[in-house]
């Protein structure tokens, strides 16, 4: 095998691993978990939690790149939020851009799937912290 066919069977396998991911996390996912690591405490809010709260996050992953989300969570008066951008996976990465009029946020993300329990991370190393969530598919 010379390097050339190496490396494009090497880009084919690494696509098919970015893709797999993709097809699973597309559809619509509800908030069942909500923790804080490295606050001091690290609280966590299980599903009932969430719900007594009143707590809304979900999520919307279309299969063309699309990507939405409505929220509660951010105001103290749990205000709902809707958010709009696109999304993509490489390997365990999961970035999601939300369009604010001008700007542009990036949203770097550490996922796993398994079955239909989404587990999205998102650090912060400059404080140390992170934000550890899980969705359920709808």
């Amino acid at each position: 095998m010379n390097l050339k066919t190496l490396v494009l069977f090497g880009f084919v396998a690494l696509m098919g691993c970015a893709t797999t991911g993709s097809k699973e996390l597309v559809g619509t996912w509800e908030i069942i978990e909500f923790k804080l690591i490295g606050t001091g405490g690290d609280p966590v809010s299980n599903e009932k939690v969430l719900k007594d709260a009143g707590a809304v996050w979900e999520m919307k992953f279309a299969k063309n790149g699309k990507f939405s989300q409505d929220f509660n969570m951010r105001q103290r008066d749990m205000t709902m939020e809707s958010e709009k951008g696109t999304w993509e996976t490489i390997e365990d990465s999961l970035k999601i851009e939300l369009d604010f009029d001008t700007i542009t946020s990036l949203l770097p993300y550490i996922y796993k799937l398994d079955d239909n329990i989404l587990e999205l991370t998102l650090s912060n190393d400059f404080y140390n912290t992170k934000v550890v969530t899980k969705f359920r598919k709808k």
